[in-house]
């Protein structure tokens, strides 16, 4: 099983989420925009590259991740179990 992280935000409004990953804080700002959950980050690397998710359910069981990272994109799918 995964590890379960809980971060309190206001939409549209930029705050700080713990990236489990790095073990540092990150500046984000959460979206929505019609049905996807939209999380930005405007300097993801330390560098100035920016990384953007959107996300939204396909059905019950399924989430569809887009992701934009500097100039690459590319996508995912999470199927429950």
């Amino acid at each position: 099983m995964g590890k379960q992280q809980e971060t309190t935000l206001t939409l549209g409004v930029e705050g700080e989420e713990h990236d489990p990953i790095a073990g540092k804080k990150r500046r984000v700002t959460y979206t929505i925009e019609g049905d996807y959950l939209v999380s930005v980050f405007p300097d993801y690397n330390g560098s100035g590259t920016s990384m953007r998710l959107s996300r939204h359910f396909v059905d019950e069981d399924t989430i569809h991740t887009g992701v934009k990272f500097g100039d690459l994109e590319g996508w995912q799918v999470m199927k429950r179990c």
